[in-house]
């Protein structure tokens, strides 16, 4: 087992806190095994990571509880049900311990619907565990690592802010996980641990051609940074075309595609990055889209030289 993966599973095992980011949405989230949940460590959620607090459960799990979704975006941005507070001892709900009784409710596969009401303080986070890499994120990471710790699945995090009031960066979690005395690991070091342990395939065979579909167009920047950061491994960006790379139609961006992996077959190393932004209409024959950003650009370049997934939820066989 990896080291670090090894140390975040004895840190759960022990009552701790991870620390969890994902590098290229730039922000990440802090949680405890859902056995392991205390006042105390409610008190830590809210009072040091200041963000909204969850309790992920497995999705068959919280599927038969019949509370709504929710709607509108958070820091989880899917899953996520209506907020509760569990019946019976808890008061206001909003106090530590009240907390902490709520997430032990959720988690527990005994609860039923009228174990809880509604609104409350705490929000049901349905995770995923299909191996469906498009789903794959923050809660299903930690989720992995609990029950790799043989502690269910059942989880309890929260976003991390930075001292402004913004979301903590990657850089800034790394520090926060430093000055809290725990662990950060990224979700492509925790993936990339699951694939083995579980047999899921990779989301590509062969040659690294990776298709990126991301709400921003930026990712096309990936060459030139690439170049520039490592010389010694080529990246090829091109606009994705249904017609020339899934289909095979003969045209220009399929000779575009043969002629780069030809390329890189004949060195030895390199990849191709076939780029189209999420919701936007695939590119024309021949169309090179344009765009920039630096900082993405940065973190793609250094994740191919490096042969690693640029991001589990956003990767396309």
């Amino acid at each position: 087992m990896n080291p670090d993966i090894a140390e975040a599973v004895d840190r759960l095992r022990s009552g701790g806190h991870l620390v969890l980011t994902d590098r290229v949405s730039d922000l990440g989230i802090a949680g405890y095994a859902g056995r392991a949940i205390t006042p105390e460590s409610v008190n830590f959620l809210v009072t040091r990571c200041r963000g909204i607090v969850y309790a992920g459960a497995p999705r068959p799990q919280l599927e038969h509880l019949g509370i709504g979704r929710q709607h509108g975006a958070g820091v989880l941005q899917k899953g996520i049900l209506v907020a509760v507070d569990a019946r019976g001892s808890v008061t206001t709900g909003v106090s530590a311990a009240d907390r902490a009784q709520t997430i032990r409710t959720i988690l527990d596969p005994r609860t039923t619907r009228e174990h809880l009401r509604t609104p409350g303080h705490v929000l049901p986070n349905a995770i995923d565990d299909t191996g469906d890499i498009g789903r794959y994120w923050l809660s299903e990471a930690l989720a992995h690592l609990v029950e790799i710790a043989g502690l269910g699945q059942g989880v309890a995090l929260a976003g991390v802010l930075a001292e402004d009031g913004s979301m903590a960066t990657a850089t800034q979690l790394a520090a926060f996980a430093r000055d809290t005395g725990t662990i950060c690991l990224d979700i492509a070091d925790v993936l990339r641990a699951q694939r083995r342990a579980r047999g899921w395939a990779a989301p590509w065979t062969g040659h690294r051609i990776v298709r990126l579909a991301h709400h921003r167009l930026d990712l096309v920047v990936t060459a030139q940074d690439a170049h520039r950061v490592h010389d010694e491994f080529e990246v090829s960006v091109l606009p994705y075309c249904p017609a020339g790379h899934t289909l095979r139609i003969a045209g220009p961006c399929r000779d575009a595609l043969d002629a780069a992996i030809d390329e890189f077959d004949g060195r030895g190393r390199g990849a191709v990055v076939l780029v189209s932004a999420a919701g936007a209409p695939p590119a024309a024959c021949g169309e090179h889209p344009t765009t920039v950003s630096p900082h993405l650009a940065h973190l793609v370049a250094a994740d191919l030289a490096a042969a690693q997934p640029i991001h589990p939820r956003k990767v396309v066989a």
